[in-house]
């Protein structure tokens, strides 16, 4: 290619390099005499065989780089050409950080500090695009000239190809998976880097640049696998001329920075910074250690700002002509490479407000940098401009609250230099005053402290309880057949009594003939004689269309319908109304709620509740609408596996790989994890939301109803009345033949002819209910198989077995369970209370009364688009850990079209009819131009919550385009 003009503006002038899939070219830009040369990269894979694999790294780098490009420390794409495979793109003129390794020099603590800051804030801005380099060593670090800043380079197109040999730093490329051996963590060699696989090569590189030892050298922990090469973790290693590796001297460097750099290089990623904004916060940490000098005779313009982070009050001091990022503003947000004080809650925007001195009027003031998600101020929006903050002053940051708790404007004997300066000893609080709270409470200030010391400075103190419990956040295990709430009281997950008494709500909610509305064990006694009006199990219908629960409405007594738009409606004949399945439920949650603030005494609106781990986002959607409908404050949809685990794992120490097998009433779920020391891992989800408990009684409701129809001629299952006490008499024979080997029914006058009343009597054993029930065991071993195909685990890798749900109480069911893992199940848990303890422990972490609990889960089902032929194409594969966001491209068909109308699914089938429709993104506002010119970026995006949301723009003019979600 030497000398050939690609694009009639980039000259080829010479070879640079060769790796595995191709060469690499210095080239002049003929038209950019300013700035001329830049590089070329060109596919030219060694092997045929691997040229598939080839083309797909390009794409991605191509893609990559045409995101990433517009940061400074990221080179730019200039062009490329998807047909002849090659991209042009900015020259970095400098040097790779390999040239500044050891033996050449030893780093400085110093040094490792900026190092450590400055690709941080590069990788702070990836991430948040939803890339991982995957490749970060020092062979990827250059050194400008111009400036001396740090540069990342090489996203993925051509990697080195020469052996692994020590000290080559060499990229390996096995299937889809790209990393440098003693650089990439175990996730990343395994296939599945994540987010913290770019923090561990990191701190590998910041290792090496400490001791001189190439990574893959240095000695691990036999028993922890963790990177041993600190005084704090064990002598270091290093090499003599021959290569042999020898003792070396101790590494110098303080504690500080070794605890930082040791927890980005940890053996297992949950215990590994989950961010590169946490390492930079660390790191700014770190730096303000040391105290600041004083200036003496100065004029102290200074703002203390107060809020609660994990169950602590936390505080800083704002200055006038603040040392900043940002001279005379200190800005609050996400993003750390922009702001000053950073949250790391989702709800905060990247760059939020700025907060500085007016001179002129002598008042500090707050700024709204957002159009959309404005700061409230003292209970109003800030929509634009900026507003005076006085003390006392409340600023609301999402679900972020911040207080004024200070002023000082006067003159002081000596004040330290204006920096940002963080309270290093928080102190601890219960979670009365909330960061989640739309209004919080305001101190009142006092000069004398109160004399009950049960307060201070406005806040409940630890030792003080909230209502009686440690924070206002219930949780609810929304159950199909029952639901419990719990709270935290102690620092112990409790439940909660109801109205009655009765620790558990059965989920029913029936209106009587008058249009009385009665609940729980109220309305299911009353069952029998007002089948009609008895809403149970209506779980099952949530967030479904009525085609996909066609057959399901034949097993309960009132009458499911169909509406015009194809949705669920449930018949109330006493109201003569049709309730969507969510109002039914916002009706029970209502009752939950009323009981729990009856029992405490209290006015709790905030919730989290529990779902079947195996829910689509059409329900989580819909139970989600049921609490707002409620008037409640949905703070977080939880899987029922995963509070579980919680419950299990609340206090343990060493790892374990635990499988939670959940089935319930309406649903299956099954999970595996690893949890211990706070660490709450999802590896796989499987589950089937069609099968359950409910399907166990209706085997028994089935075969009683067959032999008496064969033996009176009545189908009972035609009767309400009658069919209501066959599911009362099944539910009963299940649970009693879990203990005995037979069980006796006997109905009285189930039907009525001219002659005479006609009874039921019949003897059920274990036996012929374990026949009955074959097909239902084998789904649930299916689900079991899944799961652990996809956690890429065997049964031997499973440490322990928990059953949650009361149909597992079902010989047959455990019986399965210990021969196909060869262990028995725990049995002493509560398996039907413990999803809603698990529950309070991820509500009070949100709620901040409790801290050191990491929860990671993954989205059960794969999200895809229709695509020609009717098939449904992956986009984020089913078991990716949440949250997580894809970027795919679009176009147009026709000329001139101007909206792109895109098919959303989600599901496992190959055809897009067997999955679920969650509705269509309509494009609209696309420029014209002719069929195929327009690239659209949609970016789908799956939160913590596990809901979906797709927002795009047109990459050719820059612009956002209106994103429209139909779920019809």
């Amino acid at each position: 290619m030497i000398n050939q003009l690609l694009q009639g503006r980039y000259q080829i002038i010479r070879e640079l390099g060769k790796g595995a899939f191709g060469k690499t070219y210095l080239a002049k830009d003929t038209q950019y005499p300013e700035n001329p040369y830049c590089v070329v990269k060109h596919l030219q894979p060694d092997d045929p065989r691997s040229l598939e694999k080839a083309k797909e790294l390009f794409a991605k780098e191509a893609l990559t780089l045409a995101k990433l490009g517009k940061h400074d420390q990221i080179p730019e794409l200039k062009a490329h050409s998807g047909t002849e495979f090659y991209l042009v793109q900015e020259f970095i003129d400098g040097h790779s950080l390999r040239d500044e390794m050891p033996p050449t020099r030893y780093w400085t603590e110093t040094e490792i500090i900026a190092l450590l800051q400055d690709i941080s804030r590069v990788l702070v801005f990836i991430h948040d695009e939803g890339v991982i380099h995957r490749d970060i060593k020092p062979d990827n670090i250059m050194r400008r000239n111009r400036d001396r800043k740090l540069v990342l380079i090489d996203f993925g197109a051509i990697k080195e190809k020469v052996l692994n040999t020590p000290g080559t730093g060499a990229s390996t490329v096995v299937g889809s998976r790209v990393y440098t051996l003693g650089y990439a963590p175990p996730e990343q060699t395994a296939g599945k880097p994540q987010f913290s696989s770019d923090i561990y090569a990191l701190g590998m590189t910041a290792i090496e640049a400490l001791t001189g030892v190439y990574p893959h050298l240095l000695p691990e922990d036999e028993n922890t696998g963790e990177i041993i090469w600190h005084k704090d973790t064990g002598e270091i290693v290093g090499q003599n001329e021959a290569g042999k590796i020898i003792w070396q001297n101790k590494v110098s460097v303080s504690s500080g920075l070794a605890t930082i750099v040791s927890k980005m290089v940890r053996y297992r990623r949950q215990k590994r910074y989950q961010s590169a904004g946490e390492v930079l916060q660390a790191l700014q940490q770190l730096v303000q250690t040391s105290q600041p000098q004083t200036v003496e005779g100065a004029v102290v313009n200074q703002l203390t700002l107060e809020w609660l982070e994990v169950g602590q009050v936390k505080n800083t001091i704002i200055r006038d002509q603040q040392q900043s990022k940002n001279p005379g503003t200190v800005r609050i947000g996400r993003d750390p490479v922009q702001c000053d004080l950073v949250f790391s809650d989702l709800t905060v925007s990247g760059l939020h407000v700025e907060i500085f001195f007016n001179q002129q009027v002598g008042q500090f003031y707050v700024r709204n940098l957002r159009q959309t998600n404005p700061p409230i101020v003292d209970g109003k929006a800030l929509p634009t401009g900026e507003i005076a903050l006085s003390q006392g002053s409340n600023l609301q940051l999402g679900q972020i609250n911040l207080r004024v708790t200070a002023i000082t404007l006067e003159q002081s004997g000596s004040v330290a230099p204006t920096e940002l300066a963080t309270a290093t000893e928080p102190t601890e609080v219960a979670s009365a005053y909330q960061a989640s709270t739309s209004t919080p409470v305001t101190p009142t200030p006092t000069e004398n402290p109160p004399a009950n010391n049960n307060q201070s400075n406005g806040y409940a103190t630890s030792k003080r309880k909230l209502n009686q419990l440690d924070c206002s956040v219930l949780a609810i295990d929304l159950g199909t057949t029952k639901s419990i709430v719990t709270g935290i009281s102690g620092g112990k997950p409790i439940v909660l009594e109801n109205a009655e008494g009765f620790r558990t709500t059965p989920s029913v909610v029936a209106f009587g003939k008058n249009g009385n509305c009665l609940f729980g064990e109220t309305a299911k006694r009353q069952a029998v004689t007002n089948p009609e009006n008895t809403f149970y199990s209506v779980l099952r219908f949530i967030g479904r269309s009525y085609e996909e629960v066609r057959n399901e409405v034949t097993k309960v007594t009132y009458n499911v319908q169909k509406d015009n738009n194809g949705n669920v409606k449930l018949f109330c004949p006493a109201l003569n109304k049709q309730f969507a399945p969510e109002e039914i439920l916002a009706q029970l949650l209502c009752k939950l709620v009323e009981d729990a603030n009856k029992k405490l005494d209290g006015s709790f609106t905030q919730i989290a509740i529990v779902v079947p781990a195996y829910f689509n986002d059409s329900q989580r959607q819909a139970v989600r609408d049921a609490g707002k409908l409620a008037g409640l404050e949905v703070l977080r949809i939880i899987n029922e596996t995963t509070a579980a685990a919680l419950a299990y794992g609340f206090d343990k120490k060493s790892n374990e790989t635990i499988l939670v097998f959940d089935l319930g009433g309406g649903s299956f779920n099954v999970s595996v994890l690893e949890v211990g020391d706070g660490v709450f891992e999802v590896l796989a989800t499987s589950g089937d939301t069609l099968l359950g408990g409910d399907d166990f009684d209706w085997k028994i409701v089935d075969y009683l109803a067959n032999e008496f129809e064969v033996d009176q001629n009545i189908d009972l299952r035609k009767d309400r009345q009658a069919l209501q006490r066959l599911i009362e008499a099944a539910q009963k024979a299940k649970t009693e033949l879990s203990s005995a080997t037979q069980t006796e029914i006997n109905l009285p006058c189930i039907a009525v002819t001219q002659n005479s009343p006609k009874h039921l009597d019949r003897t059920v054993t274990r036996t012929r209910f374990e026949k009955l029930c074959s097909d239902l065991v084998d789904r649930c071993r299916v689900g079991i198989e899944n799961v652990l195909r996809d956690a890429k685990l065997n049964k031997s890798d499973i440490d322990e077995v928990l059953l949650i749900g009361g149909s597992t109480r079902i010989p047959a069911v455990q019986e399965m369970l210990k021969n196909l893992l060869g262990k028995e199940p725990k049995q002493n848990i509560n398996r039907d209370e413990v999803v809603a303890l698990g529950a309070a422990i991820q509500g009070s972490v949100l709620g901040g009364a409790m801290t050191g609990i990491l929860l990671l889960d993954v989205t059960p089902l794969s999200l895809g688009v229709e695509t020609l032929g009717g098939s449904m194409t992956n986009i984020i594969p089913r078991n990716t850990a949440v949250p997580t966001k894809f970027v795919d491209n679009f176009s147009t068909t026709e000329d001139g079209q101007n909206n792109v109308k895109i098919h959303i699914l989600q599901g496992d089938a190959e055809l897009a009819k067997h999955n679920k429709s969650l509705g269509f993104s309509c494009l609209n506002g696309i420029p014209p131009a002719s069929k195929g010119v327009p690239q659209i970026e949609v970016i789908f995006e799956i939160n913590v919550y596990g809901f979906l949301s797709v927002s795009a723009w047109d990459k050719r003019t820059q612009t956002s385009i209106t994103v429209n979600f139909d779920p019809q």
